[in-house]
């Protein structure tokens, strides 16, 4: 399964969404740009750094793209929020308890608090939970 690569951000100019790829054109490294293009139309614009999201190649029930720090709702499952995150995370063995591994990939916790820790976001979940994107945690 290959996953189109996307990122969102809030524009500077606009303070909107705005989707595509980060262009790195600073002295110390860090995305002040992006690069959006379709067919026939190319822009670069500024965006708020901290507002950089990553594409997790996943829709909602809507068929809203899902992004890093989106807050999305289970529905029908609770009331509480989740939010997105890309981290790594510890594989313990069973019997033992011990850390044995390291995963990284895309995960959902709760939102504000995490108050349960983050479960693995896999394509199982998006097929059988029914998540809905509400906002992002730059939206506050």
């Amino acid at each position: 399964m290959q996953r189109e690569i996307l990122f969102k951000a809030k524009s500077t100019d606009t303070g909107k969404w705005e989707e595509g790829l980060p262009n790195y054109c600073s002295t110390d490294g860090s995305v002040t740009k992006m690069v959006s293009h379709s067919p026939g139309s190319f822009k670069v614009f500024s965006i708020e750094p901290k507002t950089l999201c990553q594409y997790t190649g996943f829709t909602d029930v809507t068929g809203k793209k899902i992004f890093e720090n989106d807050v999305v709702r289970i529905l029908g499952k609770d009331s509480m929020l989740n939010r997105i995150i890309f981290a790594e995370r510890p594989i313990y063995d069973n019997i033992c308890e011990e850390e044995v591994d390291k995963v990284s990939g895309w995960f959902y916790e709760r939102y504000p608090d995490n108050a349960t820790g983050a479960v693995s976001l896999t394509a199982h979940d998006i097929e059988n939970l029914e998540m809905k994107v509400i906002g992002n945690i730059s939206d506050e």
